[in-house]
């Protein structure tokens, strides 16, 4: 899901150098199969892209992944397990990392359960602790027909007004209840209603984010003899005119992108012209003002037949009359060969209507915990393993006068971290890139926390603890040449990095062609190579970097390329008219947290 709206990177990571169901059915006449599936959706007013995961009563785990391409669907054949069950999703909503419970018992085997924010807060309210928790080592026996029913009226009780609103009533299943993203309904009250745990204190907040009407309680402990009624607050209800703007905002996506579902446009064509005026004049977006974006996108067929999922609301702000007058939404492009990237836009509303003006960054970030595995190396280059925090930024169109980028956040120095804009260092392969060595000679953009020994593991766990492990702050300054502030952001990282310890288990790719460095040494110039590779269950590919250089000046190629989720194989040619001496891949994956995960061979 990395930027197939944006620019495609070339940085090496900072390296030294819905589920098919048979039925039972047989012949006439026989009696019908007895159900054996739970099936639901895992959402949060957009689908969740990531990993369903069912543990029955006696701690038997299955696992199937879900994403935006089946609209957050999942299906478990339960037959031969022991109820109640527990269910968590793990993965993305838009930019953010969730994990979210729900539980079903015998009674609902058969039947539609769904995991979304509210079905974690019901069974957080049963346990008396973070969901998460539960599903980890909670008490199975607390999950009852009884409990769950109970808890979830005592919801639905407390959001009334927004499910009338949406032509719901109090009576409204939560848990159960049919729905598909990004349509009306329970989708819509999801897309209003946000619900948070604290982790540490388990302190609850339930938000309608149009108007900021809140529920709260102190914390689950404090519900475990009142339940959802021990909620103080009130939830009002959005107005039509509210309900309307969401609505036309999620349509105007699904407009914008609609012309592109059969023909990239040409410029100066009317589809063209439509999708120019359906962005603001001020639009900007990762560096990118509205023609570069525009120009950008249709410069080549990639986005033909793309699809953009539901939108989930992040923020509004009202006016003085309580109206919508801008918003920041999140969605989901999916490609016609099921690669997907998540967009975040503000959206404002003028006197065309609503416009989008893009992120609003003048430059373009991609942060994220990463690490590698060398898979084969020559003798002499011992390091095997690293793990650390990627910090990729790009100045593609070198219009942002921005000289140097300070990041400061957890796991780096109290002064930060500072990167340097290459765009005008011609001597520097980096290119549009930041990098750490001013230079621009080493193209790292990494800052690595162990590389080869556990002895700082202790000191990543103690960082990346309790509410820092996931959806972590850091904050990017930039500066002009002359040191003076142009912009600040805060950008985050999806989940903590792996600790040196478990890079032992981490489910990096495995290279099976080649799959050593003496298979690499027969890489042939001018001569289609074939590149194969294994992949572990939750991970999705990445992109490649294959590297190829001779003994003398500049005897240097190589290729990118961006892969396809499930992709396992590559055969391409790289050209050149040197002897090679030296070559190597570099593939890369993101695991269920969107960590990168790097398998490298070289020689």
């Amino acid at each position: 899901m990395r930027k197939m709206w944006g620019i495609f990177k070339t940085t090496m990571l900072g390296m030294v150098t819905a589920a098919v169901l048979t039925a039972c059915g047989g012949g006439g006449g026989g009696a019908t199969p007895a159900a054996t599936t739970i099936s639901g959706v895992a959402a949060a007013g957009a689908p969740i892209i990531g990993t369903a995961f069912l543990k029955d009563s006696k701690g038997v785990e299955k696992s199937v992944a879900v994403d935006a391409t089946s609209n957050g669907k999942y299906s478990f054949d339960v037959s031969g397990m022991t109820p109640p069950f527990v269910m968590k999703a793990v993965g993305t909503v838009g930019s953010t990392q969730v994990t979210y419970v729900s539980a079903a018992t015998a009674d609902d085997i058969g039947k539609n359960v769904n995991i979304t924010p509210f079905t974690d807060l019901i069974v957080a309210t049963i346990a008396g602790q973070v969901a998460s928790n539960y599903y980890s080592n909670g008490d199975a026996s607390k999950i009852t027909t009884t409990a769950l029913t109970t808890q979830v009226q005592a919801l639905a009780n407390k959001l009334t007004p927004v499910l009338q609103s949406v032509g719901l009533g109090a009576s409204t299943d939560l848990l159960r209840q049919s729905f598909t993203p990004g349509t009306t309904g329970l989708d819509r009250v999801m897309d209003m209603v946000k619900v948070s745990v604290d982790p540490t204190t388990t302190a609850v907040t339930i938000k309608n984010i149009i108007d900021n009407s809140t529920l709260t309680a102190a914390s689950l402990t404090s519900m475990s003899s009142t339940g959802m009624a021990g909620m103080t607050g009130t939830l009002t209800a959005p107005t039509s005119t509210q309900l309307t703007d969401i609505q036309q905002i999620n349509q105007g996506i699904q407009n914008f992108v609609g012309l592109f579902a059969t023909s990239i446009p040409n410029s100066g064509s009317a589809a063209y012209t439509s999708a120019l005026n359906m962005l603001d004049p001020s639009f900007m977006d990762d560096g990118k003002t509205r023609d570069n974006f525009l120009n950008e996108i249709t410069a080549t067929g990639d986005i033909k037949g793309i699809t953009a999922g539901p939108a989930t609301f992040v923020s509004t702000t009202l006016d003085s009359n309580n109206n919508i007058t801008a918003a920041v939404v999140e969605f989901v492009i999916i490609q016609s060969n099921k690669r997907t990237e998540t967009i975040r836009w503000r959206f404002q509303k003028t006197t065309s209507g609503w416009l989008a003006l893009g992120n609003g960054r003048i430059l373009d970030f991609d942060f994220a915990a990463t690490a590698y595995y060398n898979q084969s190396w020559p003798a002499t280059y011992t390091s095997k393993y690293g793990t650390g925090l990627q910090f990729y930024i790009s100045d593609k169109y070198n219009s942002s006068g921005v000289a140097t980028a300070v990041v400061t956040g957890p796991g780096l120095p109290s002064t930060g971290v500072t990167f340097y804009n290459q765009q005008a260092n011609t001597s520097s392969p980096a290119g549009a890139q930041f990098t750490s060595d001013p230079t621009g000679a080493n193209m790292n953009s990494v800052v690595w926390l162990a590389q080869d020994t556990p002895n700082n593991d202790t000191s990543i766990l103690n960082t990346f603890s309790g509410a820092n492990d996931a959806n972590i702050p850091y904050t990017v300054t930039l500066y002009d040449a002359s040191k003076t502030q142009k912009a600040q952001y805060t950008i985050k990282i999806s989940k903590r990095p792996y600790t040196y310890t478990e890079l032992a288990t981490a489910p990096f790719a495995k290279l099976t062609q080649p799959a050593t460095y003496t298979d690499l040494t027969n890489f042939k110039l001018n001569t289609a190579q074939t590149i194969t590779w294994t992949m572990q269950t939750g991970t999705t590919a990445d992109w490649i970097n294959v590297n190829v250089s001779g003994a003398t000046t500049n005897a240097f190629v190589s290729y990118n390329k961006k892969l396809l989720p499930g992709q396992t194989t590559l055969t391409d040619t790289i050209t050149g008219t040197f002897t090679p001496t030296h070559a190597n891949v570099y593939l890369t994956l993101d695991d269920q947290y969107m960590r990168l995960l790097s398998t490298s061979i070289g020689f």
